[in-house]
């Protein structure tokens, strides 16, 4: 390979490992987008911004329970629970993703969450039940536009999942490290022909 094709490749490489390149700014204003979706989805099954006067903590869980319990898959007391634990959980996961803080691992749980969400209001479509989502505990009715959203939620987490994963498997050196390799002229005997 010429000096020109490896100084592309080079600069191409140095590109990817920027702090900030278009690829980075996307999936982390997809990070953001999703974890204000959990903060905002579980603040609004714990306070329940629709009811005026705002009902107690205890009566705005049972409200979530019953939402839950609509979808026929859970028996009641499994029901109970989770409407007493994912409000707390989302926030938690959500200002997790925020913080950036084991970010591999959130995101992971984040995406099967979501998954889970997505193929309990699939489910539910494909009976003909007609249920309110529960999303964000409001009363809105379970349509196509409902699995839309749902799905477009799930493709953004799984590809942004995915797309971090690639850029770690990829192993693109950092920037110092690129930097040291081009002043000692590093280049990759392999794409001369001269490899192993």
């Amino acid at each position: 390979m010429n000096e020109a094709g490896s100084s592309f490749e080079l600069e191409s490489a140095m590109m990817e490992s920027l702090p900030f390149n278009y690829r980075r700014v996307i999936i982390w204003i997809g990070r953001l987008v999703i974890a204000g979706i959990f903060i905002y989805a579980g603040l609004a099954k714990v306070i329940r911004w629709d009811m005026h006067p705002r009902p107690p903590l205890g009566i705005a869980r049972t409200l979530f329970a019953l939402q839950i319990d609509s979808y026929q898959m859970l028996p009641a007391w499994a029901a109970l629970q989770v409407a007493q634990w994912l409000p707390w959980t989302e926030i938690g996961i959500g200002l997790l993703l925020l913080i950036g803080w084991w970010l591999r691992i959130w995101a992971t749980i984040v995406t099967l969450i979501i998954g889970g969400f997505f193929a309990a209001v699939v489910r539910a479509y494909a009976l003909h039940m007609d249920i309110n989502c529960g999303c964000f505990a409001k009363p809105e009715p379970l349509t196509g536009m409902t699995v839309l959203r749902d799905g477009a939620l799930v493709n953004a987490s799984a590809s942004a999942k995915k797309r971090e994963e690639s850029h770690r498997k990829i192993g693109t050196p950092a920037p110092f490290e690129l930097r040291s390799f081009a002043r000692s002229g590093w280049h990759d005997p392999g794409a001369q022909g001269g490899g192993k």
